[in-house]
């Protein structure tokens, strides 16, 4: 893919000098000094492997969350009753290297190095556009034991990736094959059972439809888990596009299989094909084989969880299994790059890099993005959120405290998506500047909202955009 259109890519990396490191898995090697070129891009594959089917157990309620609010959807962290990574134990103080008196973002480093500092994460990446000029494109600390975090590190995005899915419903919507305001029993009619036939995909998109189903995972066989949420109930007291909870797997594995229905191909193989492969995000993936992930090596990050002061813990269930598992919602994954490139498409109005095609019309862009639901209490989040179509929209104006903001000078038309404790990627247009964070350690949601709004506010006045 050609890249003249996109403004050339910064190369400076913050490192650390790191004593006592552990070594690599395998006693494999650190991995080559700054400034080396990194392993070419893995090829995408032309067929994604057939799904098996299964007779399906029944699916269970949603719990109460420990606030005693049922309607409130529990954590998919991790498996109840599974056992804990390994604890890395305290870390060695990591002497930073200074920043450089040039940079263009000092406040926004300042405040990664003190995370890492905090032990709020191990690791991070960011990539930041403004006006067309690329200001950050960078890795720093460790992107695994003893392996050093570059802008090529392979990270979870966590529900950073649903609109992803959402994208892929405006691509179906703009050929006609589907109207926003159709019930989802209309393209999926097993979905109408247990009194669901009113639900909209609206209302999927913008967490407005009280289905909001505990998918527990112990299969992972695609037609199983459709045919149970399928037969699953919504809650039968909720009041349809008025009111709000966020839900972070059950809808948007519908919404998946409906592209798969409408398409033909598996929801990961479109989102490859038609959106990955057209804006130049190689190294992005829903799901990957067991070969694209031996390929990857080191180039594979992983999450820490960072609550416990002082030990980092390897969060379980990460490898080569779960990468290998399609979650619509929650894992996509890839360099925050390029996953800023899908983002530099919507501040162009859906235009591609270098050329006139488009992978979304302007107007589907506007619309996907704007506000379908304001003014309501989202119930998971406990907040007043406004949302678009799959997208997050700025709510800052219901409070300075909303969870998985923009930060506090973006501006109203600012949207994007929030990943669980470790990643935000949005588009503020009126800035035209483009963000996407993450991070590798998980510190709780009231550390992560303040790691995240003190990064943000650094940006933000680094770039003469604060107040």
């Amino acid at each position: 893919m050609s890249e003249s259109d996109r403004p050339p890519r910064v190369k400076a990396r913050i490192t650390f000098d790191i004593p006592g490191a552990e070594p690599s898995p395998a006693g494999s090697a650190m991995p080559a000094a700054l400034g080396a070129p990194t392993p070419s891009a893995a090829p995408i594959p032309s067929a994604a492997p057939s799904l098996a089917t299964a007779s399906p157990p029944a699916l269970p309620p949603a719990a109460a969350s420990p606030a005693g609010n049922a309607r409130t959807q529990p954590s998919l962290l991790a498996p109840a009753g599974a056992a804990a990574g390994p604890t890395l134990g305290p870390l060695p103080r990591i002497p930073l290297r200074p920043i450089p008196l040039d940079t263009p973002i000092p406040r926004t480093l300042l405040a990664l190095h003190q995370g890492v500092g905090e032990q709020l994460h191990v690791g991070a990446q960011l990539y930041v556009s403004f006006a067309g000029d690329v200001v950050a494109d960078l890795g720093l600390g460790l992107a695994s034991p003893g392996v050093e975090m570059t802008p090529e590190t392979i990270m979870p995005w966590r529900s950073a990736g649903k609109p992803i899915a959402a994208v892929a419903i405006a691509m179906l919507w703009q050929k006609g094959l589907l109207d926003l305001d159709d019930p989802v029993a209309i393209h999926l009619p097993d979905f109408a059972q247990s009194n669901k036939t009113r639900i909209t995909l609206r209302q999927l998109l913008t967490h407005t439809s009280g289905f909001r189903r505990f998918v527990p995972w112990d299969s992972t066989d695609w037609t199983s888990i459709v045919q149970r949420l399928c037969a699953a109930p919504a809650d039968a007291q909720w009041d349809l596009g008025r009111e709000a909870g966020y839900d972070i797997d059950s809808s948007w594995i519908i919404l998946a299989e409906i592209v798969r229905r409408l398409d033909g191909r598996p929801f990961e193989q479109f989102a490859r094909d038609e959106i990955f492969s057209a804006l130049g995000m190689d190294d992005c993936w829903i799901c990957m084989s067991s070969q694209f992930y031996e390929v990857y090596g080191e180039r594979m990050g992983v999450l820490y969880n960072t609550e416990q002061e002082g030990s980092p813990v390897l969060i379980p269930g990460q490898g080569v299994k779960s990468a290998g598992v399609c979650r619509p919602g929650s894992s996509a994954r890839g360099p925050a790059r390029q996953l800023a490139r899908f983002y530099e498409m919507l501040l162009r109005r859906g235009r591609l890099a270098n050329t006139e095609r488009s992978l979304l019309a302007p107007q589907t862009v506007e619309a996907i993005t704007a506000r379908h639901r304001a003014g309501l209490f989202d119930q998971a989040f406990g907040a007043v959120l406004d949302w678009g179509l799959g997208f997050g929209v700025n709510s800052v104006q219901y409070g300075d405290n909303i969870p998985y903001g923009f930060g506090p000078y973006a501006s109203p038309r600012t949207f994007g998506h929030g990943g669980r404790q470790l990643a935000t990627a949005f588009v503020d247009p009126d800035c035209a500047l483009v963000v996407v964070l993450i991070f590798n350690g998980t510190p709780g949601e009231a550390r992560h909202d303040a790691r995240l709004r003190q990064v943000l506010a650094g940006l933000y006045t680094d770039l003469g955009l604060g107040a």
